[in-house]
């Protein structure tokens, strides 16, 4: 913002303003440097610079600082939802980014925001965002448009986690904790800029209804952590996360009335967790590593268990999978610049070849990537604004020249059986939702 002028000198003196104009700027003046100093430093720094305390501020200075104000009441949540929706995107796309075309920014104003899942028909989004002032995560439903935001959650406790039913428009699956009046209270003050995840036993998987946010039916009782569940493409299956009785994380299936739950991914020693179906419902996708291992990867299990594929190999944090509909590709994070505060999202072939190109290169956050249904926009979690926020992209298929393998070293197979095609016998696993959430 350039420094207002008035007249030839630029003083107080030829820049006669009514008394309550100066007073007005001043208490204008007061609340952006106390809000954007909380929330913006370096903007908040450089609106005070621009406009001296020692002078009032011409019309455009005012006008500035009055639509300055109304960003910060966005991000400090002090408006309406209806309010934040109407807000313009963060201009976004990147040259260096060329398989994310018309990057828009989807929610606003939440201390973190992610997990973004389309409906079947492609026009509604299912996430988790953590408002000001609320204590945990709640559900949110928002048109792919960024209109119509409501939490569909019950507002209590934990949520994590939620995905449409497949074949039922009013219905969606989530975990949630609010059944457990303990996590009703505030957590302790932290920092908030990182997207963190949170492993607690008090969470169930619950099936509601998308119109009312009623529940309809609890999915798991099981003591211990049960959560980032998703549909098998007919609706019939529900594949999830779940810790129980002290052993690692677990993939586990279960009919879609909470039924008949037996282990596809389970192995002593190695944490797994974030499955989905794959688009013909043969395949579920997943994270994986060893128990206390700083090195995570992706995986895919046939769902009766005879076959793993892994897909990445890269030593480093792969997680967060989630398939293209054409079921030959997967997006996923990963910590590509060594730094477990930067992360990058990779596109990587399934057919067991390790072949893959970065779709994000940007400084931060950038991970649990979705693909719309018809493949054409993809969602992800983004730190590029500042706090994570859900982000929205056409996607373009990058062309087979772009596709490179990764290093000739490959991992283990959490099923102890080597890499890449048949890992019979057994199951394994995975760990970490190290930034985030359905990873």
């Amino acid at each position: 913002m350039s420094r207002a002028r008035g007249g030839a000198s630029g003083s107080r003196a030829s820049l006669a303003q009514p008394q309550s104009r100066a007073v007005a700027s001043r208490e204008s003046v007061r609340i952006v440097r106390m809000v954007f100093l909380l929330r913006n430093p370096r903007l908040g720094v450089q609106m005070l610079c621009d406009c001296a305390l020692d002078s009032a501020p011409s019309e455009e200075v005012l006008m500035s600082l009055r639509a300055s104000l109304l960003a910060s009441a966005l991000l400090a949540g002090l408006l309406p939802a209806s309010a934040q929706e109407s807000r313009p995107a963060v201009p976004s796309e990147r040259a260096d980014e060329p398989y994310l075309k018309n990057v828009r920014q989807l929610t606003f104003g939440d201390e973190r925001a992610g997990e973004a899942y389309f409906s079947p028909d492609g026009k509604r989004i299912l996430f988790q965002a953590k408002r000001p002032g609320q204590a945990y995560y709640q559900i949110y439903l928002v048109s792919a448009d960024g209109k119509g935001r409501r939490m569909v959650s019950t507002g209590k406790g934990k949520t994590t986690c939620a995905f449409f039913h497949p074949t039922d428009p009013n219905l969606f699956i989530y975990a949630s904790s609010h059944l457990d009046a303990r996590t009703h209270k505030a957590p302790p003050p932290r920092e908030t800029r990182r997207y963190k995840w949170d492993y607690d036993d008090s969470f169930d998987i619950f099936l509601a209804d998308l119109r009312t946010g009623e529940i309809k039916k609890q999915l798991t009782t099981t003591s211990g952590y049960d959560a980032e569940c998703s549909f098998s493409p007919d609706g019939k299956t529900i594949c999830f996360t779940t810790r129980r009785e002290g052993k690692p994380d677990a993939i586990y299936l279960m009919n879609a009335d909470g039924s008949d739950q037996r282990p596809l991914v389970a192995k002593e020693g190695v944490d797994c967790g974030g499955p989905f179906f794959s688009p013909d419902g043969k395949w579920v996708i997943y994270r994986a590593s060893a128990k206390g291992s700083r090195v995570m990867h992706s995986y895919m299990t046939s769902v009766d268990g005879k076959q793993t594929i892994t897909l990445t190999r890269t030593p480093r944090i792969n997680w967060a999978p989630f398939f293209h509909p054409s079921g030959n590709y997967a997006a996923y994070g990963a910590t590509a610049k060594g730094s477990y505060s930067d992360f990058d999202i990779f596109l990587v072939k399934t057919d067991g070849s390790f072949e893959e190109v970065a779709l994000t290169v940007d400084t931060g956050f950038d991970g649990l990537p979705a693909f719309s249904p018809d493949g054409k926009t993809i969602a992800w979690s983004s730190g590029r604004g500042g706090n994570p926020q859900v982000f929205l992209a056409d996607f373009v298929m990058p062309p087979a020249s772009a596709f490179k393998p990764g290093p000739k070293a490959a991992p283990k197979s959490p099923h102890g059986a080597g890499s890449g095609h048949g890992g019979s016998g057994g199951h394994g696993g995975s760990s970490g939702h190290g930034g985030s959430g359905h990873g």
